[in-house]
């Protein structure tokens, strides 16, 4: 009985060694990820992580992290996932490369909101509660400084040189300026050109959303239909758009940055702003709880989850129109595209499931069931997705 206890546990241990050999994982074994943007990454209502390979459509490993996070985030040329826990004063760090965590991010106040830049190789990091954005070198994990006195943060991120952090705050209708090399605050702009909006301090931002080139970028404001076109090189709002009747939620840029879609939970529905006309060239229904928007198919489509009625609702972005509603069922959650934008991965949380459309036939065109923890968001490497 020994030996043959001892033969299986053998040849366990060859079928493993032959599953990295090849490149794969097992659910549960921590391996080393070479091809990041092969895979799909699933953040669950637990400490895990699951990786789907999306050549195969199957779950292949478990990462776990020491707390559940509310946010993950894949930074390709280190070849790291970054976990955001809630409640807590550090981003946990596991090195794709290596197959283990590696060392935490640790700043001392509790995280908001959370940027790289590749080109700086800097992570900035807000602290809401008291108004401080942290710079901090990715590779030594030094905090190169801070920035204090900026209450009511609502986005941060890079300008397209690496060099400055744009800050929007919900009580100020103007962008600060942090200079990364100094760490310091070197200029402010009004990023509306509504003089009324403009001098009414009450009336603030609720996020900058660049388009992927970094050149032009959407304001929108708090509580407020009102979005505006700001030039970032001149540092200055160049065109005002209402967009329907109740406030804007997010924004959601197409990858060669001639469209961006803002998503309205209030008005239950989807605009289309084309940034060749700075004007609204559409607007689709969704439903009262839209979870985000994804395109694909050469940024022709877009499909947007509405999680009260889960479905998925196609977009045809050339002809303007709804060209089809998916029903999934459960709670979905957030999607991602492939960076080859031939699909869109959507979790479905109360199945343990995630859904495959095939973004050229809009239609579903695979299932992956039965996974170890229930899935709330799929995160890709080397795709367009914007959260806030």
């Amino acid at each position: 009985m020994c030996d043959l206890h001892t033969m299986m546990l053998r040849i366990g241990q060859i079928i493993g060694c032959a599953l990295l050999l090849l490149g794969l994982a097992v659910p549960g074994h921590a391996s080393a990820v070479e091809d990041l943007r092969r895979y799909a990454y699933v953040r669950t209502d637990s400490p895990y992580v699951i990786l789907i390979d999306t050549k195969s459509d199957k779950a292949v490993q478990e990462i776990r992290f020491e707390d559940k996070p509310r946010a993950i985030y894949v930074i390709e040329d280190e070849k790291l996932l970054l976990s955001i826990p809630d409640n807590s004063r550090q981003v946990e760090v596991y090195d794709l490369s290596a197959g283990r965590l590696a060392r935490p991010i640790n700043i001392g106040s509790e995280i908001g909101f959370f940027q790289y830049d590749a080109k700086s190789g800097v992570v900035a990091i807000a602290d809401t509660e008291i108004g401080r954005v942290t710079l901090v070198d990715l590779r030594s994990r030094a905090i190169l400084g801070k920035v204090a006195g900026l209450s009511d943060i609502s986005s941060l991120g890079f300008d397209r040189t690496g060099e400055e952090i744009l800050i929007t705050r919900k009580s100020s209708p103007e962008v600060s300026v942090i200079n990364v090399r100094n760490v310091q605050i070197v200029d402010a702009f009004a990023a509306t050109r509504d003089d009324v909006r403009r001098d009414d301090k009450s009336l603030g931002l609720r996020s900058l959303d660049k388009t992927p080139n970094g050149r032009f970028a959407l304001a929108i404001a708090e509580n407020s239909p009102n979005v505006s076109v700001v030039d970032l090189t001149e540092k200055g709002a160049v065109k005002d758009i209402r967009v329907g009747k109740g406030a804007v939620d997010r924004a959601y840029s197409t990858a060669d940055g001639a469209f961006i879609l803002l998503s309205s939970d209030r008005n239950q529905s989807v605009s289309l702003v084309s940034m060749a006309s700075q004007s609204e060239v559409a607007n689709f229904h969704i439903g009262p709880k839209i979870a985000n928007v994804s395109t694909a198919w050469f940024e022709t489509m877009a499909f947007a989850v509405d999680q009260a009625d889960s479905n998925i609702v196609v977009l045809d972005l050339v002809n303007r129109r709804v060209a089809s509603v998916i029903h999934l069922s459960g709670q979905l959650g957030k999607s991602a595209t492939t960076p080859d934008g031939l699909r869109v991965f959507i979790p479905s949380k109360d199945t343990r499931s995630i859904a495959i459309i095939d973004a050229r036939k809009n239609q579903l065109s695979g299932m992956i069931t039965e996974l170890s923890f229930a899935p709330e968001e799929v995160v890709m490497a080397g795709s367009i997705a914007f959260c806030h």
